[in-house]
């Protein structure tokens, strides 16, 4: 995968499952042709990283790779909501045989 330094700089920020996941998401959505300006973002105050791009509408959208042995924490979600708003946010849960499942993230989570 080539990324750019700012790139690799957002990436290192992830732990090393973290960052395979990442790896695995970014290289199943470069296969997706309807999606351009593919790149890393992390928000430090949710602690949340993502990979934003936009959609062949030309819209924002975001998708947070999760391990899918790991919780979800619905709070980081609403962070990255109101962080967010107006994009299309995606869960890419990925397993340990890289398949990934993709869950459209919709405003009214709640925890219970």
């Amino acid at each position: 995968m080539q990324l750019t330094a700012s790139a690799e700089a957002v990436l290192s920020r992830l732990d090393i499952f973290q960052r395979a996941v990442a790896d695995i998401v970014y290289t199943d959505l470069l296969q997706e042709k309807q999606l351009v300006n593919l790149y890393p973002n992390f928000i430090n105050n949710a602690n949340i990283f993502y990979w934003s791009a936009q959609n062949a509408e030309g819209q924002p959208v975001a998708y947070v790779p999760l391990q899918h042995s790991k919780d979800i924490d619905l709070q980081q979600l609403h962070a990255l909501q109101q962080e967010l708003k107006g994009s299309s946010i995606f869960i890419a849960l990925a397993d340990n045989t890289g398949n990934i499942l993709y869950y459209a993230v919709k405003q009214g989570i709640v925890d219970k």
